[in-house]
């Protein structure tokens, strides 16, 4: 009987005292969750970037009160470190402090892209971690079509240029094609694949985009790249019986074409020129695609047809953007390899 008053007494001090110690390590936890450093990366910064480019990634650091600490990064291409550094980090209770990292990114071969990852870790004064981020940073060689002027020249681009930007980029680029310099002959055109060029006014050429259109219902595939104003006529049925969808996409298209590329490539700050976006408009009861500043727009509206023919309104300025990093000319190389493939492209319902 004493025995069994002693176990009684016994297994409730242990209950006691673990509920006790379970309490208290409740507490702790939730102390240190309390001055946990939350990483938020620079949403604007891309993370692709050409070999042998100097980029610098920002990160915002906060904390629910004040933190003393260390901001570590290592940048690195698999096992091996490229660089490395640390800078001390005060954060104080509802205030975001805004760090920038300058990156010298390893030369690249031609032809040829990896990836590389810079992790950013926090630690406090007993240099325990208490925050991480992993940043995938794509490296990219300067010219996508390096071993594949054949294959472009099989592609019988044309060019319909105005502006001459297009042209332009393209010499440079050694992509080859047909240019045409008068929009009445678009009728009878019977070829690859049309291109109309960077910045041309679809409102100054009368017709062009009913021309498009037609190209396009008999087969051909056609991209008219960011043009500076005008509107496309809204295909129906009745018009364009060979009808098989309409789509409006945003940003997302350029992850479907390639997931290694940044879609905020030409939305930021302080680049030259307007970024158009495509809405639809009703006016005397017909619909029109019409291009507009306004930032609430599509990005990109494509037609497709029974028989294959596209036609491509992309608002992305993968022209006049060209230098500023690898995501406007592969993308525009994605864009030819889908265009020239059977099947044609089809970018993620919207």
């Amino acid at each position: 009987m004493a025995a069994e008053t002693f176990t009684k007494r016994f297994l409730s001090g242990l209950s006691a005292i673990l509920c006790a110690v379970v309490m208290a390590t409740s507490a702790w936890a939730a102390e240190k969750d309390e001055g946990v450093v939350t990483i938020y990366p620079d949403s604007e910064q891309g993370a692709a970037f050409f070999g042998n480019q100097h980029g610098t990634l920002s990160y915002q650091f906060e904390s629910t009160k004040r933190f003393e600490g260390k901001l570590l990064w290592q940048y690195a291409a698999g096992a091996r470190t490229i660089e490395r550094g640390e800078e001390d980090l005060l954060l104080m209770p509802g205030r975001k402090g805004l760090y920038e990292l300058p990156i010298a990114m390893p030369p690249v071969r031609e032809g040829v892209s990896f990836e590389t990852r810079l992790v950013v870790t926090v630690i406090d004064g007993d240099n325990q971690e208490v925050a991480s981020h992993v940043q995938p940073i794509w490296l990219f060689s300067e010219d996508p079509f390096v071993d594949r002027r054949e294959w472009l020249a099989g592609l019988d681009l044309h060019l319909y240029d105005p502006e001459d930007a297009t042209v332009a980029r393209f010499d440079e680029a050694k992509i080859p094609y047909t240019r045409i310099n008068n929009s009445n002959v678009l009728p009878d055109f019977e070829g690859g694949i049309l291109i109309v060029g960077s910045g041309t006014s679809l409102r100054k050429n009368r017709g062009l985009t009913d021309n498009l259109m037609k190209l396009a219902q008999r087969g051909v595939r056609v991209l008219c790249i960011a043009p500076v104003d005008g509107e496309f006529p809204w295909p129906t049925r009745d018009e364009f019986p060979e009808l098989a969808g309409v789509q409006f996409t945003s940003k997302q298209v350029i992850y479907d074409l390639d997931k290694r590329l940044f879609p905020g490539f030409d939305a930021l700050p302080g680049l030259p020129g307007k970024r158009n976006t495509v809405t639809l408009e009703s006016r005397r009861g017909q619909l029109r695609v019409n291009l507009s500043e306004t930032p609430d727009g599509w990005p990109w509206w494509q037609v497709r047809f029974d028989n294959g023919g596209t036609c491509i309104l992309c608002c992305f300025d993968v022209i006049q953007h060209w230098t500023t990093g690898p995501t406007p000319r592969y993308s525009l190389a994605r864009l030819l390899e889908e265009l020239s493939s059977e099947t044609g492209f089809s970018p993620t319902e919207q």
